[in-house]
């Protein structure tokens, strides 16, 4: 478009008010209709200043920022450091720091849905960190506060512990599903070490601790983890963590620190036969309609056997095999009828007998797991054709190993 055009219309209307298209058509060689149209689309004169365009010194890191952040919780030094060195970044540490603060607050306030769940699906847990409390004595106290939340019902367990380590958190879920009868299908948790090996978060998957999943399995529940600065997805365990700030008006009102957890106990008793906002009923009554969607209580001897010294015992049965973790394992045949015991060592399972070994096993999924002299061993009581007996193993052995 012709800006001359456009500066001539300008001026005549400033000066004389109105537009003579005839005569400037005329000036500038062109039809007196094409400065019409131009006057028309004068609001978009291109003499016209643009906006001034801003580019910000982070323009063409975000998504590197954004990625080492989320996924790897990287500090923003290191990803400050990382981008000078490799990509060449301009800007400063200030506003690598800055940009990071800003999408750490856009994750936290990004509106959330409220949402119900269904009787016997979810459980919240978390915990109440380093709570000091001080005795009559001056004595300080430091604990912690193990917290569980029924999704529908609202009934919580808690309990009071001195550490958070993954025996603690076994034994306090074992307690917990003893306190509600039987265990939801899923558990939520925030991205707790003792859960997680890898956090949750919105670009990847978490990745659980074996020795927690294998816990999930013995218990019947699936372990689920909350995306990371996602804090309000587990809102319901959130709102319990800030009931637990009563127990601050217990500051010198106890001696001991059985009574302490005596206290802990009462107001666990309190808070599930208050009515809860939300649903307008006690978290108590509530739970009667919930208690029949959990599942059936597990094992607790396999339970405790993750947080206590305690060897399991087996009495081994006819076909020479224990059961742990709901599979079988073999044991020479000499031992049908006898007392064994084992024990868990990452993923090896030893078996004891009077404290002698016995024998080990590799920790596996399959449903039965028999060691090859075991079977053969097993067969010749009742076998005594000895090709038939290496036939019979080497069949059932493969059927066994696709089980």
């Amino acid at each position: 478009m012709r800006t001359d055009i456009f500066e001539a219309i300008f001026m005549e209307q400033k000066e004389k008010g109105e537009i003579n298209y005839a005569a400037i058509g005329r000036k500038y060689n062109c039809d007196p209709r094409t400065v019409k149209r131009y006057f028309n689309a004068r609001d978009e004169n291109p003499t016209q200043r643009k906006p001034r365009v801003i580019h910000k010194v982070t323009e063409g890191f975000e998504e590197i920022i954004t990625k080492k952040y989320l996924k790897y919780q990287a500090p923003a030094i290191a990803i400050f450091k990382l981008l000078k060195k490799k990509y060449k970044y301009k800007g400063s540490y200030t506003t690598i720091k800055s940009f990071i603060h800003d999408l750490k607050e856009e994750k936290i306030n990004e509106a959330t849905i409220r949402f119900e769940t269904n009787p016997g699906l979810q459980c919240q847990i978390d915990w109440k960190e380093s709570l000091t409390l001080i005795s009559k004595n001056g004595e300080v106290f430091t604990i912690n506060i193990f917290l569980s939340i029924l999704g529908y019902s609202r009934l919580k367990y808690i309990e009071l512990t001195l550490d958070k380590t993954q025996p603690t958190l076994f034994r306090c879920l074992t307690n917990a599903f003893k306190y509600f009868g039987g265990v939801p299908k899923e558990l939520l948790f925030d991205n707790m070490k003792t859960v997680v090996d890898r956090s949750r978060t919105q670009f990847d998957k978490p990745v659980y601790n074996q020795t927690l999943y294998a816990f999930a399995k013995d218990a019947g529940f699936e372990p689920k983890s909350c995306i990371a600065f996602r804090p309000r997805t587990k809102g319901k365990v959130e709102v319990v963590a800030k009931i637990m700030n009563r127990l601050k008006v217990l500051n010198e009102e106890f001696e001991t620190l059985e009574e302490l957890i005596k206290l802990v106990n009462e107001l666990m008793f309190e808070i599930n036969n208050e009515i809860q906002e939300t649903i307008q009923e006690k978290p108590i009554i509530r739970f009667q309609k919930e208690k029949e969607y959990l599942s059936s209580e597990p094992n607790y001897e396999i339970l405790e056997a993750y947080y206590s010294k305690k060897p399991l015992s087996r009495k081994v049965p006819k076909d020479a095999l224990i059961c742990f973790r709901n599979n079988k394992y073999s044991v020479p045949p000499k031992y049908i009828g006898k007392i064994v015991t084992i024990k868990c060592e990452g993923n090896n399972l030893s078996i004891y007998y009077n404290e002698n070994f016995v024998c080990s096993h590799m920790i596996s999924d399959k449903s039965i797991n028999y060691k090859p002299d075991h079977y053969k061993e097993l067969a010749t009581m009742t076998l005594k054709d000895s090709d038939l007996i290496k036939a019979v193993c080497e069949n059932n052995l493969s059927i066994f190993d696709k089980l």
